[in-house]
């Protein structure tokens, strides 16, 4: 019994503590519930993978961890591959709870950590939690600088479909960088097909875009008052117009998606 190195992903919905309707809280309740379920029966159909998953979520936060299966040769590791892996993962969910206008903040880490059936602990568990309370500020997921800074010249090491590099003019990075933080880019898989489906859900860039857009809007109005808040709209305003451009290219270019197992 003993710690094992782990990518652990930790995410928590903002403004939960506004929200009054009941179905609101549900939603999100339910999506949290379906993505453990879903995690589940995609582990049984994965067994050719080197790493396990295991998903734990309660009211309105989750954490998401990501291990090495047990009796995987050392030279199979890859501890680079297994966070992008985690992180694009876990893309999907929080593009999910932002087509729905949830505006999300988390902290991706990379280490020790400890699961049973009671739970889990450990420094990467508190490093996680740490980063999306205390550092990430924002509606942004950040990584711990150290695995950051390694998953994003690992992504940057890979070859690059040929027919990819001659039909985009931009490839999208899962890895963005921006002055030494490094954050994941949630909207990754929209920016190579801006269309997609999502285990039978259909899921649309503008769609999403419109969503945050409307929650924006909203917001400022009701908490125009509330400096934190707009702090908070203000950054995410900013980010949407900063990837209009990247957007646009994506639904030009409709490409076919590439989806990791």
């Amino acid at each position: 019994m003993s710690y094992r190195k782990m990518a652990v992903i930790f995410v928590d919905i903002l403004g939960t503590q506004f929200m009054d309707e009941f179905e609101q809280k549900h939603f999100i309740h339910r999506l949290f519930h379906e993505e453990v379920e879903l995690a589940k029966e995609r582990q049984k159909t994965l067994s050719h993978v080197v790493y396990d998953r295991k998903l734990y979520s309660f009211s309105d936060c989750a954490y998401f961890f990501y291990f090495y299966k047990d009796g995987i040769e050392e030279e199979r590791k890859n501890d680079d591959n297994l966070c992008f892996i985690a992180a694009f993962n876990a893309s999907l969910t929080i593009l999910k709870l932002m087509k729905h206008g949830f505006l999300v903040r988390g902290g991706i880490a990379f280490g020790d950590t400890y699961l049973d059936d009671l739970g889990f602990f450990g420094p990467a568990v508190e490093r996680a939690h740490k980063i999306e309370s205390k550092e990430a500020i924002y509606p942004r997921i950040m990584f711990d600088s150290e695995i950051g800074k390694s998953v994003y010249n690992w992504e940057r090491s890979q070859e690059k479909e040929p027919i990819m590099v001659e039909l985009m003019k931009h490839i999208p990075s899962l890895v963005e960088n921006d002055d030494d933080t490094y954050c994941l880019n949630s909207f990754y898989q929209l920016e190579l097909s801006p269309s997609f489906d999502m285990q039978g859900v259909p899921v649309n860039l503008q769609d999403v875009v419109d969503a945050l857009e409307n929650k924006i809007k909203v917001d400022r109005d009701k908490f125009s008052d509330n400096e934190c808040v707009m702090e908070k709209l203000d950054w995410m305003e900013n980010m949407l117009l900063s990837k209009k451009e990247t957007f646009d290219l994506a639904k030009q270019n409709a490409m076919f998606s590439f989806m990791p197992s």
